[in-house]
C-alpha cells in the first residue's frame, strides 16, 4: 500500500506499507514537471491519482495548470521526475490545438496490463487515455452523461479496477 500527501509548502511526502508496518515518511519534494525539449519547469497540480504499475512500480498522475497530464513512475525509495504526457488537442481545419484537462486525472490498472487514465476534457467530455506494450495512447473521448441531454463533467472523475 502506498500512500502520497502533498504539505502545505508543496512538498509531496510518500509512505509504504507492507507486512510489517507503515515505513517513515519519504519525501519526494516539491513536483516539478519538464515538457519534453524544454528546460522550463512545469508546476504540478496538487491532486493527484495513483495506481500500480508494472515491476512493481507506482504510476503517479497530475496535470499542469495549462491542463497537461503529467507523469511519474517510481517506489521504494527509487522515482523518476515527473514528464509531460501532453493535452488532448481540438481540430480545427485539421490543426490540433492543443485544450488541455479540465479535471484531475483518474488512473487505474490491471495488473501487468494496460495503465488506464481518465479526465475532464475542455468541453466537459470524458477523456481516455492509456499505456500498453507500445506506449501511450492518444487522448479519445468518451462522451458526456446525459444521453439526449449532455451534461459537462466539471468535477473530478474516479476509477478502480473490478
Amino acid at each position: 500500500m502506498a500512500l502520497f500527501a502533498r504539505s502545505a509548502t508543496g512538498e509531496l511526502f510518500y509512505r509504504e506499507r507492507d507486512r510489517s508496518g507503515w515505513a517513515p515518511p519519504d519525501s519526494l519534494a516539491i513536483p516539478i514537471a519538464h515538457a519534453a525539449g524544454s528546460n522550463l519547469p512545469v508546476p504540478v497540480g496538487w491532486q493527484l491519482a495513483a495506481c500500480p504499475g508494472s515491476d512493481q512500480q507506482i504510476e503517479l498522475f497530475a496535470t499542469s495548470p495549462d491542463g497537461d497530464l503529467l507523469h511519474m513512475v517510481g517506489g521504494r525509495g527509487h522515482w523518476r521526475a515527473f514528464e509531460c504526457l501532453g493535452a488532448p488537442a481540438l481540430l480545427t481545419d485539421g490543426i490540433g490545438i492543443p485544450a488541455g484537462l479540465r479535471s484531475a486525472p483518474a488512473a487505474c490498472s490491471i495488473e501487468s496490463g494496460p495503465v488506464h487514465v481518465f479526465a475532464a476534457g475542455h468541453d466537459g467530455e470524458l477523456l481516455h487515455t492509456s499505456r500498453g506494450h507500445s506506449g501511450w495512447s492518444g487522448f479519445d473521448s468518451l462522451g458526456t452523461p446525459g444521453g439526449d441531454h449532455p451534461v459537462p463533467i466539471v468535477e473530478p472523475v474516479a476509477a478502480c479496477t473490478c
